[in-house]
């Protein structure tokens, strides 16, 4: 024993996704001096897992796949008894269940879990699951007060076991630079357009649709020398990429798939934007801020606590082309609205969502937990 306290930080995988990266951001943000960081992937590592395991120690797959199975609870005991593990830290559905078994069987009475926000309304068996290992957790921490107030109403979660911890960024490194005109030249943007930009996988959730069609709206009333760019991939993409050319914007309509330049692209944007049906709260967003992007959002889950209306950002009503057209118009039309906007953004996200704020309170956090 090296006298640090040993946390199991538990996912189902580490792929590319806002999550998983926060949760990546928390484990290197603790105090080395104090916890001895695990993390526990259910399933197989993922590309994040994979490249955390080669600066990291203590990075493991228990490579477990498919269904509901006892076994991944004796797994985790295992490995929870094998390395003294004294505080369990689940993330999402799958692992609040397991772990939170597997803590219990255990002994472990520091059982902390995440909620990120949850996609539509779930089905009556799923929320009957997680208010079910909610009663293994000492805490639930929800990304947002509209989670929590979700948790509390709807699944019926003890508000006493519920805090809201806000999602953290690395404001240092999302901050304001220059335009780089040579990623926008290898887009084929010409240096003289606007550019209207989206980082998101494409699912029915993040709604690129409305976006699509708002930017075409735009177009439409003369907007020309535009362009935007929709970073990332997924299951909605093909269908996109077909409204687009029956929109005929193809050549103003730019699809990049994945990119690991995202601190360049948000740089080069005028308007970020976040038209999701549900969010928890948005990595995206709070990076896009962070960078001195002029954004706009939809107004569900925690876009409404991030952006004030008018003054960091503009609230669009979900699935509003004409508003969204409106706001992304008033923005380019304006450019000292758009530049209050931006500076107003920054500064809200250095002041209320750093990485560090967020370290720190979950920090206390484990000490409650840890000491009660």
């Amino acid at each position: 024993m090296n006298g640090k306290i040993p946390v199991a930080h538990i996912f189902l995988t580490l792929n590319i996704g806002g999550m998983e990266k926060v949760g990546i951001d928390l484990i290197d943000n603790l105090d080395s001096d104090v916890y001895e960081n695990h993390v526990i992937c259910l399933k197989e590592l993922g590309i994040l897992g994979e490249q955390y395991k080669k600066r990291a120690a203590n990075v493991v797959s228990l490579d477990c796949e498919g269904g509901l199975y006892s076994s991944i609870i004796f797994k985790l005991a295992e490995y929870f008894r094998s390395n003294h593990i004294q505080i369990v830290h689940t993330n999402n559905s799958g692992p609040h269940f397991w772990g939170g078994l597997a803590a219990l069987y255990c002994g472990i009475k520091a059982r902390v879990h995440t909620n990120h926000g949850r996609n539509f309304d779930w089905p009556a068996r799923r929320i009957l699951l997680d208010r079910f290992s909610s009663l293994l957790s000492s805490q639930v921490v929800c990304v947002s007060q509209d989670s929590a107030d979700k948790l509390s109403k709807s699944d019926k979660i003890n508000p006493r076991k519920l805090s809201v911890i806000p999602n953290g960024i690395d404001t240092t490194h999302f901050s304001p630079g220059e335009r780089n005109q040579t990623l926008l030249d290898s887009m084929g943007v010409p240096s003289d357009c606007s550019v209207i930009g989206s980082i998101a996988r494409f699912s029915t959730d993040k709604d690129q649709e409305t976006l699509i069609r708002a930017f075409s709206a735009l177009l439409e009333e003369g907007l020309l020398r535009a362009r935007l760019v929709l970073v990332g991939d997924g299951e909605t993409r093909e269908g996109l990429e077909a409204l687009v050319r029956k929109l005929g914007v193809e050549d103003r309509v730019l699809f990049t798939g994945f990119r690991s330049d995202i601190l360049d692209v948000l740089r080069s944007l005028d308007i970020y934007v976040l038209p999701s049906h549900t969010e928890g709260l948005s990595i995206s967003l709070l990076e896009a801020m962070s960078t001195g992007c002029r954004v706009v959002a939809s107004a569900v889950g925690g876009n409404v606590e991030i952006v004030s209306e008018k003054i960091s950002g503009l609230l669009v009503e979900d699935r509003d082309v004409s508003g969204m057209a409106i706001a992304l118009s008033s923005i380019l039309n304006d450019c000292e609205f758009g530049n209050s906007l931006a500076e107003a953004a920054r500064e809200s996200v250095r002041e209320r969502y750093s990485i560090q704020a967020m370290a720190g309170q979950y920090q206390d956090l484990y000490t409650r937990v840890y000491s009660g």
